[in-house]
Parts: structure tokens; C-alpha cells; sequence
């Protein structure tokens, strides 16, 4: 996913988590290694999803 990409997803998100969609982008932007930067990436993708209804969560013995 290229940075743009994060950054759109972040825009999108900040009428919905406010100020958390900020601080997750400035973790993002400001990561100093590419691990970091997928850590983010992924938890950024998994709020979108979840926030957009495209994430089941699923739950042991449910």
C-alpha cells in the first residue's frame, strides 16, 4: 500500500475516530523502519475495515 493510500484511508476515517485517525497517520508518516511502518499500515486497514462493517469478528466457540 503505498502512502497515499494510507493517508486517504486516514482522511476517510477522521469523521469517524477524530483525532486517532491524526495520531495514526503522524505514526505512520514519522516510522522510521518498514516494520513499523506495516504495523501501522495493518492496524490503520483493520479499523477501516471494522469501521466499514467488512471485518467479522469472530470469537472462539461462537
Amino acid at each position: 500500500m503505498y502512502e497515499e493510500e494510507v493517508k486517504e484511508i486516514c482522511r476517510k476515517l477522521k469523521p469517524i475516530i477524530g483525532h486517532r485517525a491524526d495520531r495514526l497517520w503522524v505514526a505512520y508518516a514519522t516510522s522510521e523502519s518498514n516494520i513499523d511502518r506495516l504495523q501501522i499500515q495493518a492496524a490503520i486497514q483493520a479499523v477501516a475495515a471494522l469501521r466499514q462493517g467488512q471485518c467479522a469478528l469472530r470469537f472462539p466457540g461462537s
